[in-house]
């Protein structure tokens, strides 16, 4: 068997110009996670990524980190069937149901600061992104021009099939991407049901490890969502 490393991008630029674009606290979590591959003297086969910016600097990050620290990595492969769907939409439906309880919400996250009121709000949004992204998975049009979760998860299955196939045994891969795609590896491995796999995604950190172990046409979950790499230096996020 062989080992696949799912690992979620560091925080993006959630309500700034460019979601996107890493933000400190993502560029550190990255750094974070090069230094955490380097401490458990983890080597891989292959390293692949999403096509999204966020997805190919979280790697760059952690890369560079690792050589500092003598853990050598591959050369990051692109794959476009690793992108997420588009989270700004679900963010931004979100964001306007809880703004008449914080009408500074928006400021507040663009600042990186949140008082009481604005922690709660947040809790509250993601809540509501998380029922969004289930009655998604269900097939309710909720985000008109988001990509339906048929074609989504069809899609990372593909991706996901294409890097089980290519390294085949005895290897150990690491993937960079987003949520999305770790839920749909978590579905193809359990066999749950959509809406399950899907409320799964406002729960992983950013920066957190899922690892599965694969044949050629199997995934089994080994575990899910892990974080005590962030928690001693204060960097753990969600959105």
């Amino acid at each position: 068997m062989s080992t696949l490393l799912l690992i979620r991008h560091g925080q993006a630029s959630i309500h700034a110009a460019c979601y996107d674009v890493l933000s400190d606290l993502g560029v550190e979590q990255a750094r974070q996670l090069g230094r955490t591959l380097a401490d458990w003297q983890l080597s891989f086969d292959a390293v692949y990524t999403g096509p999204s910016r966020r997805h190919v600097d979280t790697a760059a990050h952690m890369r560079e980190t690792a050589g500092k620290l003598e853990c050598l990595l591959p050369e990051p492969q692109k794959l476009e069937g690793l992108d997420e769907i588009d989270v700004t939409a679900v963010s931004a439906e979100a964001t306007r149901r809880v703004l008449p309880s914080c009408p500074n919400l928006v400021e507040q996250l663009a600042s990186g600061q949140l008082d009481a009121e604005g922690r709660k709000a947040v809790g509250h949004m993601r809540g509501i992104m998380g029922k969004l992204l289930e009655r998604w998975a269900a097939g309710e049009d909720v985000m008109p021009g988001v990509e339906s979760y048929d074609g989504f998860s069809s899609r990372v299955q593909s991706a996901l099939s294409q890097i089980m196939r290519l390294e085949g045994r005895g290897r150990r891969v690491a993937v960079v991407t987003s949520g999305g795609p770790i839920t749909v590896a978590i579905r193809m491995a359990l066999g749950i049901d959509p809406q399950r796999a899907a409320a799964l995604m406002p729960v992983l950190a950013n920066a957190s490890l899922t690892q599965l172990m694969y044949t050629e046409d199997r995934l089994s979950l080994v575990g899910f969502n892990a974080i005590g790499h962030l928690l001693k230096d204060k960097l753990l996020s969600r959105i």
